[in-house]
């Protein structure tokens, strides 16, 4: 077995996540360790609650598996945290990335974007929007972060100036500000910007044309029920496994693979369904 199997095991565990795999890596010293411990053994770990302790007692290593050939016939190399290959800088972060990337990610996913470099500038952000949290993120790990002023009229500018106002974000005029922060100079440019063109928004197709456009749930029947359950507004496991009848172990291996299959999405208050999916 290989070891990269175990990694991929605990990168699929429902509800953990990578800093609370961070955690236990610390704790138990390797992903293998983690699969073979006992139930008794995480009894003490903060923040466990039971769906993690059954995420956790899971053996199964299926999906992992399934993963790992997946990638291997697609020829795409698994880089993990003991990978000399891995980045650096993202070792340094409190959670480093274990998965792939979903739209449903793209608030932890910006870790990643911040955790590579060594400093983040913010354009335009109004006072609720992903720029800022990517800033917040970065001023967690201990970067940098840059602003560009706007008018004070300008909602699209409230993020960047509020950021400023607070001396959570050094003011930026031109690229000269930021290259004198690192001890650059204007001769490492190699390119100049270039304006970027706003995409046009196409029309919402029709109905006919929406319905060609749906997937088909390619699956177990177990996970098919799961999904059913999840559509009908089931978003927890124990919501979940008192709806289907199921065992625990059951919807959490099916929702594993729903996930896999983008037919489902973890978020903060539970699991959704994909809207572009049909039995």
């Amino acid at each position: 077995m290989t070891n990269g199997i175990y990694w991929l095991w605990l990168a699929t565990r429902p509800r953990c996540s990578a800093r609370f795999c961070g955690h236990l890596l610390e704790r138990f010293g390797s992903p293998e360790a983690i699969w073979r411990a006992e139930q008794q053994e995480f009894e003490d770990i903060p923040r466990l609650n039971k769906v993690k302790m059954d995420s956790l007692m899971e053996k199964d290593l299926t999906v992992a598996q399934h993963i790992e050939e997946t990638c291997r016939k697609q020829d795409i190399q698994i880089v993990t945290l003991e990978d000399e290959r891995y980045p650096q800088l993202l070792r340094e972060i409190p959670d480093p990335p274990g998965t792939e990337p979903k739209g449903t990610h793209f608030p932890v996913r910006n870790r990643i974007i911040t955790g590579l470099g060594k400093g983040t500038l913010i354009v335009e952000a109004p006072k609720k929007s992903g720029a800022l949290i990517s800033a917040d993120l970065a001023l967690e790990q201990g970067r940098d972060v840059f602003a560009v002023p706007g008018d004070i009229n300008r909602p699209s500018s409230a993020g960047c100036n509020a950021r400023i106002r607070q001396g959570a974000a050094e003011l930026v005029q031109e690229p000269a500000d930021i290259l004198a922060q690192y001890q650059l100079t204007d001769s490492r440019i190699q390119r100049k910007l270039q304006p970027v063109k706003q995409a046009s928004i196409q029309e919402m197709p029709r109905e006919k044309e929406r319905k060609k456009l749906l997937r088909r749930l390619e699956g177990s029947e177990e996970e098919r029920t799961v999904w059913c359950a999840v559509h009908d507004g089931q978003e927890t496991v124990d919501a979940i496994v008192e709806k289907t009848g199921l065992p625990a172990a059951s919807v959490l291996t099916a929702l594993t693979m729903l996930e896999v299959g983008q037919y489902v999405a973890a978020t903060e208050s539970g699991y959704q369904a994909a809207a572009d999916v049909e039995l």
